[in-house]
């Protein structure tokens, strides 16, 4: 596989996609992250609004970590595919 081979498979239009799925979940799991604290919704809030926070963080967080993991293992057997099947080609 050459280099020109190499470029076609990194800018293919699949493995943007793949590209931008795993950027979307790294960004959802390090939105998680970052603004989990129970402690900034407020002092004062009620206890149904800090467990619907607290929820939703859980959610962003385990929906960033499925779309990140399974967006750069997708990514990665998308790149061994199309580099095994061009060197076959060849």
């Amino acid at each position: 596989m050459d280099a020109r081979d190499a470029i076609d498979v990194l800018f293919d239009q699949e493995v943007l996609k793949l590209i931008t799925i795993a950027v979307v979940g790294w960004w959802l799991l390090n939105a998680s992250v970052t603004g989990g604290a129970s402690g900034s919704v407020g002092v004062g809030t009620a206890a149904p609004l800090r467990f619907l926070y607290d929820g939703l963080v859980t959610l962003t967080w385990l929906t960033g970590t499925v779309i990140y993991y399974g967006g750069v293992l997708a990514l990665l057997v998308k790149l061994v595919y199309e580099a095994s099947r061009r060197a076959n080609s060849s």
